[in-house]
């Protein structure tokens, strides 16, 4: 278009490679690094200056780059979905969309030493802006981080400051999970890659022993929940026929207990047992010492009624 390059037009089976040479901190060596695009079909629009303004990949698209900030490798993105729009801003990449079934994966170079594990990715849409590195994904969105699954309606994921938010979309709650135990909800989620540690607002769960909600979930890379005004109960109806209720309330995974301070049994919204600190089982096992938790019910002839409350006292598998 007056005689400037204006459209290229890669019709089948089409591949892209970008080469380029960097000085990484540390290393004298300049070195080589290839970003590789394929789809069957790519379109690239030209600017008037014969610079790239963006490159659409359209079917079975796919993108492999090098993350490299401030002359600092930080790892590999792979991506892939139906489409892939590219577009550029004076000569360089400025934004990603990927849309239809994505899947990613973020591979951290070795040198890395802020995320040490892959975080695999994938939403039925995607927004990355390489220049602050933050990746914004839409609709079914899910985020793998070794043991550690996220889910929510949106989540942004900020590779600069290592960490995962996850918000409400179309009523699709942020959830956490971790080796595949029971689903944490909430309101809103923030995860750090870097200390492994994760914050849930308005949070709620079905664990083994019951259900647990409280303002605010915290949990460890030891797979530990700090709960701040908990509630817990084994029953499962809207309104509870009883609680337990606690200022601060810490799930030990590796002990399967349950340890708050204080611990205050309500019957209804009825305070009935106050305890100064209470350790409570958080399993289902037979051989677990722990309260026996308590069921609720109501007849016309025996009126409202509570039983199995105790304490079950067993030492070992051969002995209670």
């Amino acid at each position: 278009k007056n005689n400037l390059i204006d459209r290229l037009n890669i019709i089948s089976n089409a591949h892209l490679y970008n080469h380029h040479y960097l000085k990484i901190e540390n290393d004298n060596q300049m070195k080589f690094f290839e970003d590789q695009m394929e789809a069957n079909h790519i379109i690239i629009d030209f600017n008037s200056k014969e610079e790239i303004d963006f490159i659409l990949l359209s079917g079975m698209a796919a993108t492999n780059f090098n993350v490299i900030r401030e002359n600092i490798i930080k790892g590999i993105n792979e991506v892939s979905g139906d489409s892939i729009l590219i577009q550029f801003n004076n000569d360089a990449i400025d934004v990603m969309e990927v849309n239809g079934g994505v899947i990613g994966k973020f591979i951290p170079d070795k040198e890395n030493q802020d995320i040490l594990n892959p975080i695999l990715y994938e939403a039925n849409q995607i927004h990355y802006d390489l220049n602050t590195e933050k990746t914004l994904l839409i609709d079914n969105a899910e985020v793998i981080y070794g043991m550690t699954t996220l889910k929510g309606g949106e989540i942004e994921a900020d590779l600069n400051l290592n960490l995962v938010e996850s918000k409400i979309k179309d009523s699709i709650l942020p959830s956490v999970s971790s080796d595949g135990e029971s689903p944490t909800y909430g309101e809103y989620m923030i995860f750090d890659l870097k200390t492994e540690r994760g914050n849930i607002t308005d949070g709620y769960n079905k664990m083994d022993m019951g259900i647990f909600k409280g303002d605010d979930f915290l949990t460890d890379k030891n797979e530990d929940v700090y709960i701040q005004n908990a509630i817990f109960t084994s029953c499962d109806l809207e309104t509870p026929h009883y609680h337990f209720g606690s200022n601060k309330m810490k799930i030990i995974n590796s002990k399967e207990q349950i340890v708050s301070r204080p611990m205050v049994l309500y019957i209804q919204d009825f305070p009935a047992i106050s305890l100064p600190l209470t350790i409570l089982p958080n399993s289902n096992r037979k051989s677990k010492s722990g309260f026996i938790m308590p069921s609720f019910g109501h007849s016309s002839t025996l009126g409202t009624w509570i039983q199995d409350l105790g304490y079950y006292y067993a030492p070992n598998d051969y002995y209670d």
